[in-house]
């Protein structure tokens, strides 16, 4: 299986500074499936989430809906995405971790990690399983132009 290495030095003082591992593979079956999972989990979050946030806020498809850039819906919104598409894509690929519980990351837990850590391991993700990368697949997109054309 190829695979590929993140390493984060976690910021504090030299006492408290830590370091993270991160090995990230090449999807295998299983990895899929563990995905799949992840990603029905991280919809149980997101319901749950838009319940305490939303409350009894009637809307049809869209929370921002008459309800401006109001804070509380912007983070739903960014948590959802994350939550949706991040949290299963990069759990699912770790082989092995140093410094990071990976197999008892919450959503929430996920959502606090350093942006700098989790773009810099969002990156081997997709470099290793471009297949994964949310849109259209090239592939797809290959044809489509294709058919464009005929």
């Amino acid at each position: 299986m190829l695979t590929k290495t993140v390493e984060y030095l976690v910021e504090g003082d030299e006492a408290e500074a830590t370091s993270i591992r991160l090995v990230i593979g090449q999807a295998t079956v299983l990895m899929g499936m563990k995905r799949a999972v992840l990603q029905g989990s991280a919809e149980s979050w997101v319901a749950s989430q838009r319940a305490e946030v939303l409350g009894d806020i009637q809307t049809d498809d869209d929370p921002t809906a008459g309800n401006g850039h109001r804070p509380e819906i912007l983070v739903l919104m960014a948590g959802s995405l994350a939550a949706r598409i991040l949290y299963p894509d990069l759990i699912a690929c770790v082989v092995e971790a140093d410094g990071l519980d990976v197999g008892g990351l919450t959503v929430d837990a996920f959502l606090e990690l350093p942006d700098r850590l989790t773009g810099a391991w969002e990156a081997v993700v997709y470099e290793l399983n471009p297949h994964w990368l949310p849109g259209p697949r090239a592939d797809t997109q290959a044809e489509a132009d294709a058919e464009k054309k005929d």
